[in-house]
């Protein structure tokens, strides 16, 4: 797998599993103030604790993808949200998605940065993708 992952020493002595993410806009926006919404935007996700990827849970997928979903609504307004489409994916494209029942108990995610809008292309898996 190729996501970008990593594990770093924190301040107490433990582990944080950083993943880089990335929110994925498409759409024709009908509101001028829309127009320069869709393309690429980078976020970087601290973990409470180390994760296998490839063994994330449907509700921890659904954790990451509603915390960074809220963090990219903080930074970035959308008049307009029905001419978008908004996912949530790895740096390999896959998609994290939300499940449709509240979760209260979050219990992996310690933090999410906003990066911004990332210019230029985007590559996934080998593939270039405008950003």
């Amino acid at each position: 797998m190729s996501m970008s992952a990593r594990t770093k020493p924190a301040g107490n002595g433990t582990s944080v599993t950083e993943l880089e993410v990335h929110v994925v806009v498409t759409g024709d926006a009908s509101n001028a103030e829309d127009h320069n919404v869709p393309g690429t935007y980078g976020h970087a996700v601290r973990l409470l604790r180390p994760i296998d990827l490839a063994k994330l849970s449907p509700a921890q997928k659904s954790e990451i993808a509603e915390l960074v979903l809220d963090e990219f609504h903080e930074r970035q307004g959308i008049e307009c949200l029905d001419d978008f489409i908004i996912e949530v994916r790895l740096v390999d494209g896959a998609v994290l998605e939300q499940l449709d029942e509240d979760l209260d108990d979050f219990d992996l995610v310690a933090n999410v940065d906003h990066h911004g809008k990332i210019e230029g292309p985007v590559t996934v898996q080998g593939r270039e993708r405008r950003g």
